[in-house]
């Protein structure tokens, strides 16, 4: 887990920036600073043609994972690995 002050500060860097994303093969991946339904930032997979909420899929359009869950970029791409593979 992210310490408080670092969690924070990613934030703040994020909402500067805005979502960072990408897609390959019908799939979004990428890394939102939170929203209404999210507030604090989060990692996403978000198939072209979302599954059914289960398993992996947590999100009716994919799957979300909070940053503050995520410790290493390794975690991270760990996370997008597992939605590649679950589509």
């Amino acid at each position: 887990m992210l310490d408080p002050d670092t969690l924070a500060t990613t934030r703040r860097s994020l909402h500067a920036v805005g979502e960072v994303a990408t897609s390959f093969a019908e799939v979004n991946y990428g890394l939102s600073p939170g929203d209404v339904g999210h507030p604090w930032p989060y990692l996403y997979v978000g198939p072209w043609s979302p599954p059914s909420i289960g398993g992996f899929w947590n999100e009716p359009f994919g799957a979300s994972l909070e940053l503050g869950a995520v410790p290493t970029v390794d975690e991270a791409l760990t996370f997008f690995g597992e939605g590649h593979r679950s589509v």
